[in-house]
């Protein structure tokens, strides 16, 4: 009875093509832009550490995401947070 070895598999293989290709950072938001994370909108005030920092756009406390959570805001619900702060205003309440 005969025996063989198995075939080696890993011959000609680069010792880094069993990693998975890495994926390119998702670029920072400007300062300034107006981003969300699910129903959370804020207004980008700082980057650090591959970390944003945003402020909701009415006040309030502020809260952190990575670039990737992010995703900008459509026109409609910019307007949204904008008209509340505008009816605040209206009221004295800032």
């Amino acid at each position: 009875m005969s025996t063989t070895a198995p075939a080696d598999t890993t011959a000609g293989m680069d010792a880094d093509s069993d990693r998975a290709p890495e994926q390119e950072p998702a670029p920072q938001p400007p300062v300034g832009a107006l981003m969300k994370r699910g129903e959370q909108v804020g207004r980008v005030v700082a980057h650090q550490l591959g970390v944003v920092f945003l402020r909701p756009v009415g006040g309030g406390t502020e809260w952190t995401a990575k670039p990737n959570e992010l995703e900008p805001v459509s026109t409609s619900e910019e307007l949204s947070p904008r008209v509340r702060e505008a009816n605040k205003r209206s009221r004295g309440e800032l």
